[in-house]
């Protein structure tokens, strides 16, 4: 019998006895909030003094900077996680680039420059554009945010004013132990190693074997198992269901060797499982008879009755991926699927 996994959404509210505190500095109104998402604090100078602070509901920092200025000031921010030409996805690493605000664009020396407060209290230049940071505990600790200054300015005029900057008000991180736990941040993985001889017999080849964790045995991935992770992204999440498992690239949001980028959370190896040669192995010099078995990650996806996973394989890497409503890309389910893929 098919089963089908759809994503759910996540309920509205949640029972009495789930609900987990979090309490913001700068949230006045409202002292006791389920944690739903992110709270960050953004200050803004482009004059003499400062424009803000304003505090907002924001999963990360060009959200949280295009919410603050609301529609009464005219900006102009690369809100686009992503770029598609035809059939071509690419990720934009400059998602969160400041163009102008208030009318107010680069010109000569004078830019946008961008801080944030790090998790160490300090307030740092941002190496990478807003989007890429966030307000949350699990998160790369030199992107994990909540609070940001944007000045307008020389970088050495800059400098000094973030230098001299005494904040009247902050947004705390989201700590781990409201994450974990919470039916807000809970993603559901399928995963399954398929048992086609010829996947097998690779793997015994190179001496691999799946590895389980806890109640997740061997047997139980080779059939097909559905398991749950808590984590402000999906490879976050799924390093919490199974850790010390899931190698993958930490660097935000990209790391380039030189001739391609890795993109953050593209997995290397996942329950001691990696990428192995299935076909084409007796004839080196011709590619056109190569075939490979890795793992094949579905943010939509159907299961046979067989527990093989049907459907396209995801465009982004699982850690482009939330289950918070306000991230770019949303999805309350995964597969991991360790098949053989076309390349």
């Amino acid at each position: 019998m098919k089963a089908k996994v759809y994503a759910i959404m996540v309920a509205a509210l949640i029972a009495v006895a789930g609900v987990i505190v979090y309490t913001s500095q700068s949230d006045a109104d409202v002292i006791n909030d389920p944690v739903t998402n992110g709270k960050m604090t953004v200050n803004i100078s482009y004059g003499g003094g400062w424009e803000l602070p304003k505090t907002v509901d924001a999963y990360n920092g060009a959200i949280a900077l295009d919410r603050a200025l609301g529609t009464a000031t005219t900006h102009v921010i690369d809100m686009n996680l992503y770029t598609q030409s035809g059939q071509y996805i690419s990720i934009n690493y400059q998602y969160g680039e400041i163009t102008s605000i208030n009318n107010i664009a680069a010109s000569g020396d004078d830019v946008w420059n961008v801080y944030i407060l790090n998790a160490s209290g300090s307030w740092v230049s941002a190496t990478d554009t807003l989007g890429w940071y966030k307000p949350f505990g699990d998160y790369d600790v030199n992107h994990r945010t909540a609070n940001i200054a944007v000045i307008y300015g020389t970088p050495s005029e800059a400098q000094t004013k973030i230098n001299a900057f005494n904040p009247t008000v902050t947004s705390t991180i989201v700590p781990v132990s409201d994450i974990v736990g919470n039916e807000y941040f809970k993603a559901t993985f399928y995963v399954k190693v398929s048992q086609a001889p010829d996947v097998q017999s690779a793997l015994s080849d190179e001496g691999m074997s799946v590895s389980g964790y806890g109640n997740i045995t061997p047997a139980l991935i080779n059939r097909g198992v559905y398991v749950t992770g808590y984590g402000s992204d999906l490879y976050l999440a799924l390093k919490n269901a199974f850790p010390n498992l899931v190698v993958g690239q930490e660097v935000v949001p990209c790391y380039n060797n030189g001739s391609y980028d890795t993109v953050y959370s593209w997995i290397s190896s996942f329950l001691n499982l990696y990428s192995v040669q299935v076909g084409g192995k007796l004839t080196p010099s011709d590619y056109t008879d190569d075939t490979w078995a890795w793992w094949q990650e579905y943010a939509t996806f159907s299961v046979d009755s067989s527990g093989n996973v049907i459907g396209s394989t995801s465009d982004f890497a699982l850690g482009l991926y939330s289950t918070i409503d306000d991230a770019p890309l949303t999805t309350y389910s995964y597969a991991m699927y360790f098949a053989i893929g076309g390349m």
